[in-house]
Parts: C-alpha cells; sequence; structure tokens
C-alpha cells in the first residue's frame, strides 16, 4: 500500500509517495524543486547517467482522479544525485530539503513529520472546527455580558456602576 505525503519545497507543493517503507518522488515534483518548467530535463540527467541510477528508481503506478498510469519514480539517493548533476541555483537548498523530508523511519533519521492528505484534510476539518466553536463562545459571552447587564438595570443598578452588597443580601449602587 503507498500513501501521500504532502509537503512543500521553495513554495511549490511536493509529494512524497511512500511505498515499501521508502519514500519517493516523481520526475515533475524533482524538476519543479529544481526550477526547471517540466520533467525534459529531469529525464535527461537520468538518461545522461543512467549507470548511476541503477536499483534508485522504480516503476509505479499512480492513480489519481479515477485514472491510473505508470510512471518512474526516484528515491532520496536519486533525488539528491539529480539534485547534483543539474547545477542549479536550487539545487544545494533542494538536497538540504530531501534529507530533512525523505529519510525512511527504520533509518532512525526522521526529522520532520510530513502530513498524508487524509491527516492533512482531518486537520483542515479540526481548524473550522474550532473556529466555529470559538465564534460561539464570544456570541454566548456577548450573550451573557447583554443578560447580566438586562438584570443589573431591572434591579435597578446600573452596568457601568459600582455596587456593594449590604448584609449579604443586596446590592446598592454606590
Amino acid at each position: 500500500m503507498s500513501n501521500i505525503l504532502k509537503t512543500q519545497f521553495n513554495g511549490q507543493e511536493m509529494a512524497i509517495i511512500v511505498h515499501d517503507n521508502q519514500h519517493w518522488l516523481t520526475a515533475r515534483d524533482i524538476a519543479l524543486a529544481l526550477g526547471y518548467a517540466n520533467s525534459d530535463k529531469v529525464n535527461q540527467i537520468v538518461r545522461r547517467h543512467a549507470d548511476e541510477f541503477d536499483g534508485l528508481t522504480s516503476p509505479f503506478k499512480l492513480k489519481a482522479q479515477g485514472q491510473s498510469r505508470n510512471i518512474q519514480v526516484f528515491n532520496r539517493k536519486a533525488a539528491n544525485l539529480i539534485a547534483i548533476l543539474s547545477n542549479t541555483e536550487l539545487g544545494k537548498r533542494f538536497r538540504r530539503w530531501i534529507v530533512d523530508h525523505m529519510t525512511t523511519p527504520e533509518r532512525g533519521e526522521v526529522r520532520t513529520q510530513a502530513l498524508t492528505v487524509q491527516d492533512h484534510d482531518y486537520l483542515v476539518q479540526c481548524q473550522r472546527d474550532l473556529v466555529t466553536m470559538q465564534r460561539r463562545v464570544i456570541r454566548l459571552q456577548a450573550s451573557l455580558i447583554r443578560i447580566r447587564g438586562q438584570e443589573l438595570r431591572r434591579s435597578g443598578l446600573s452596568p457601568g456602576r459600582p455596587a456593594v452588597k449590604v448584609a449579604g443580601q443586596m446590592e446598592l449602587p454606590i
């Protein structure tokens, strides 16, 4: 089974595919991270240095929007190697990002925890629920203040004037 962890690099959304307990990236995501317009340049780097990528890529069946297609994905070492060979300004920062976001759990090197799409959706819904509840609390507090003011006015006290308890029973305005 595979999961997709959504994260970001340089403002660009990245999808880390977790398959067989390893993290993988698509050529498209690597290309965008390195500042390329599309995956052609990444594929060119891989073809040019094919012997260095043995065992670092894998075919993967991607299912999205009811359709599936076969793509090639790149593990952490392959993504790092592509970043080195790309010789782009973003390459150095991307290599650091790879180390921080694509380490596998069995190595004990995980520095950040990316969220699955389901986790993200759940957290967004929790945040919406929290905002709704906060708004309700504010409305309740306003209602309580209004009711307390009405009670004070009925008893002859002004909400803005201090009162003194006399004999522990009755409040009189000062």
